[in-house]
């Protein structure tokens, strides 16, 4: 005998997949990622295009990570953001467009333009011989013995 499916039992599924399909974006878009993770990149996309009713959903998910302060996520949102655009259809393009994804876009260069002004009055003032506290940088190499970075060159 089959299990009877009921509407409500349905829906939960839906919950789920729309609640799985959001911790996706959120981990593809992690700060702790190094570059973008294509992988999860290349499976949301694949998801989103076997379930066009989940493009709500993560377009509002990858909105919320572009409104994140932090430029690395942003970034990574970005990333995901394009390789949306370029291998899903129409259903997930009518969603960045009508949750106002270019907006977003537009604030983030506008911080961006603001930091460039503030860092070119900063060093104007650096002309005038006005003193700064000393900024060190850290600079992180990581090892990858596998890789042969001379073929990518």
């Amino acid at each position: 005998m089959m299990p009877s499916i009921s509407p409500s039992s349905s829906y939960n599924t839906a919950t789920v997949s729309s609640s799985s399909a959001i911790v996706r974006v959120e981990k593809a878009t992690s700060e702790f990622l190094i570059g973008p993770d294509w992988t999860m990149n290349i499976d949301i996309c694949d998801t989103l295009n076997s379930n066009q009713w989940l493009a709500k959903d993560v377009v509002k998910a990858v909105k919320k990570r572009l409104q994140h302060k932090n430029p690395k996520v942003q970034l990574l949102a970005l990333t995901l953001l394009e390789t949306m655009v370029k291998n899903c259809g129409d259903y997930v393009h009518f969603q960045i467009a009508d949750r106002n994804i270019l907006q977003e876009m537009v604030k983030i260069v506008k911080k961006k333009a603001s930091f460039l002004r503030l860092q070119g009055t900063m060093s104007l003032s650096v002309d005038k011989h006005f003193s700064f506290p000393y900024v060190r940088t850290l600079h992180v190499f990581f090892f990858f013995p596998d890789w042969d970075c001379t073929s990518h060159f």
